[in-house]
């Protein structure tokens, strides 16, 4: 479901065609398309004007649980399933570029800013760095205690965000000379309770301040440098599992599993 972000928030578009949940999406670089991961086990390319899939990518073997897109150049996408897999893909055709393989269903995924770097994390409860152009795990970052959830890079590209089934946001150093503890800081207030909903975070446009849902039905916005909460937004009736903030003015879009969206504006 698409909708309007101003005036009454119209429905414009409806995308069918999955046959099982859709778990994670993202928006094209030009704004025209969305790709979808889905418990179907497929990942999807939609034409946002038209309402129709553009493409399915088939391949993985097990449900499809997050998805990423490099934006720069020529647009690559990545997803992260159940059946352990990282698959690769150019949108333009069906089938997967290249798979890594792990360990551990992936529940987790993100692209470096520069694309040549990928962050996944899972059932393990280990964060792993892939070096995209030898296909190896570079290194790793442990700390979190439960199942990842969430991963986001910062605007800056220096920066990782992880959110994990341990009530948990990690802050990760992730340039290339930092120390050998990666970790910045780590962030409390997000709940993730017994139903164990893959619970999303996200960065603000100018890198200062990260967002989370909670299973207590509220989101949560804290101060990036310092780790200090600066929002407890009421509002849902359910788990928040999705959260964004607006690219250029204080509004934060929020969805749960009371099957509503939410629009607050901050102060």
């Amino acid at each position: 479901m698409l909708w309007q972000t101003y005036g009454d928030c119209d429905n414009y578009a409806e995308l069918r065609g999955s046959k099982n949940a859709v778990l994670d999406l993202q928006w094209s670089a030009d704004g025209k398309s969305i790709y979808s991961a889905s418990a179907d086990h497929t990942v999807s390319t939609w034409d946002v004007h038209t309402g129709t899939r553009i493409r399915k990518h088939e391949g993985h073997q097990d449900i499809v649980n997050a998805v990423d897109v490099h934006r720069r150049g020529t647009e690559t996408l990545c997803s992260v399933a159940d059946d352990a897999t990282i698959g690769l893909w150019d949108p333009r055709t069906k089938s997967a570029i290249d798979y890594m393989q792990d360990e551990y269903s992936i529940t987790a995924v993100a692209f470096s800013a520069n694309g040549t770097q990928l962050f996944s994390g899972g059932l393990d409860e280990v964060i792993r760095v892939w070096d995209l152009r030898r296909r190896k795990v570079l290194y790793t970052l442990e700390g979190h205690a439960g199942t990842l959830t969430s991963l986001s890079v910062s605007p800056d590209g220096s920066t990782l965000l992880s959110n994990a089934m341990d009530n948990k946001l990690k802050l990760w150093n992730i340039q290339p000379f930092a120390p050998e503890d990666r970790l910045v800081r780590t962030i409390e207030g997000a709940e993730h309770g017994e139903e164990g909903n893959l619970l999303r975070s996200c960065w603000s446009a100018d890198g200062k301040r990260v967002a989370s849902g909670s299973a207590d039905r509220t989101v949560m916005i804290w101060d990036a440098g310092t780790g200090m909460p600066l929002y407890k937004l009421p509002g849902h009736k359910g788990t928040v599992v999705s959260v964004d903030l607006h690219p250029h003015e204080p509004i934060v879009l929020t969805g749960s599993i009371d099957k509503t969206l939410l629009l607050g504006e901050l102060a």
